[in-house]
């Protein structure tokens, strides 16, 4: 979000939009949050002389919400070298990942109810894979209450050094969001060689 960046520019001035979520799927930010992306974008895209984008569905947004008078360029991002394909130790029990329960809209209760829907039937357990926030709260209560799935779901967060050895031993990484600017995690999933399961439009150009 162009927070920090100078309303009146002294130079010419280059922003990337990475997403346009809060335009697209305003359920799941506040209305103040909101307002203050809206209007700032609409600035900006006005002053930049250009406008850089991860992917062609946000440039496609950006084009239908602000009409923009600038180039705009699609430039992919991209997975850092360390993840890749390892030689990894294989898990002692087969495991589906999601990675990354920071905001609403990454839907974990979403992968949570899907899995408790198919769990008698696989060997796996679920993993949240990622750093202690307010959604992990309601997730680890839902699964309390529910004794079949206490030994079935986990939640932690390896590290940044340690998420390509999590990669290299999944079964399966879900992403449920259902409106992504990029999509690092997919990317970097399978880089590491994991099968991904996604479904944002963003995503899915990304991974082919």
């Amino acid at each position: 979000a162009p927070w920090n960046a100078p309303l009146m520019p002294k130079r010419p001035l280059v922003i990337t939009i990475h997403d346009m979520t809060p335009f697209t799927h305003p359920q799941y930010y506040g209305r103040w949050v909101r307002f203050l992306y809206a209007q700032k974008l609409r600035w900006f895209s006005r002053v930049a002389q250009r406008i850089l984008v991860d992917a062609s569905p946000t440039e496609a947004i950006v084009r239908e919400a602000f009409r923009p008078q600038r180039p705009v360029d699609v430039i992919h991002l991209g997975a850092e070298e360390r993840f890749r394909i390892l030689d990894a130790d294989p898990s002692e029990r087969p495991f589906i990942a999601q990675v990354g329960v920071h905001r609403a809209i990454k839907e974990p209760m979403t992968t949570l109810r899907a899995f408790e829907e198919i769990a008698d039937r696989i060997p796996h357990e679920l993993h949240f894979v990622g750093s202690r926030g307010a959604l992990v709260e309601p997730l680890e209560a839902y699964v309390t209450e529910r004794p079949s799935l206490r030994d079935r779901v986990k939640f932690y967060w390896p590290g940044e050094e340690d998420l390509p050895k999590v990669y290299n031993r999944v079964s399966l990484v879900v992403h449920p969001c259902p409106e992504e600017g990029f999509g690092f995690v997919p990317l970097e999933a399978l880089a590491c060689g994991a099968h991904v399961l996604a479904r944002a439009a963003a995503v899915r150009e990304i991974l082919g």
